[in-house]
């Protein structure tokens, strides 16, 4: 096994990523134990040469332990963009509805109409909730995750200019959540 056999893969990938193209498994352990290779979580390799990405490497990490379509989102999005003060025990992944997993460190939002065209942006191979998706989430699952937190993050993200009520809203309405969310955002979109 050359180790160039692995310049076709990114810097974090999986174990179906690098099956794919050819890499067996037993190249994946030698290349872990010659230092290559760094071992993540089970099924996800980061090159040894690639820089430390922080918060983004773990999310990514996440992402790439689940075998199907899945997308950042709720709390640990709005960790992600520095909109909360709280800390995700757990990753939170949005998932087709037929998703299953019992990995530890993952909670899985398994939704009948996931609506990825809608909302979700690509971070250098991240597929994370946009700020606007990420309220519109956590407000219409409110019961789940508590609207206080929701509403005080967009309150200070929309002072802070990084998002505006009715871009919500527009989100909102494209996923048909407009019902649901609109009692929750009436008082900042009338807001002088």
């Amino acid at each position: 096994m050359k180790m160039d056999t692995f310049s076709k893969l990114p810097n974090i990938f999986s174990a179906h990523e690098a099956e794919a193209t050819g890499i067996r498994p037993y190249d994946l352990r030698k290349a872990v134990t010659t230092g290559f290779l760094d071992k993540i979580h089970r099924g996800v390799y980061r090159k040894a040469s690639a820089p430390d990405g922080g918060m983004w490497e773990v999310l990514l990490a996440a992402t790439k332990r689940i075998p199907t379509r899945c997308s950042v989102g709720l709390i640990s999005a709005l960790s992600y963009y520095g909109l909360t003060d709280t800390i995700p025990e757990v990753v939170w992944l949005l998932a087709d509805h037929t998703t299953r997993s019992s990995q530890s460190g993952l909670s899985i939002v398994r939704l009948r109409s996931p609506h990825w065209d809608v909302g979700i942006s690509n971070e250098d191979g991240l597929h994370i909730t946009t700020i606007e998706r990420t309220f519109v989430e956590l407000i219409a699952y409110k019961t789940r995750f508590g609207a206080d937190e929701a509403f005080i993050s967009l309150k200070e993200a929309v002072s802070a200019k990084r998002t505006h009520p009715y871009d919500v809203l527009i989100v909102a309405r494209s996923m048909g959540l407009e019902r649901r969310i609109l009692p929750s955002l009436e008082p900042l979109l009338y807001e002088r």
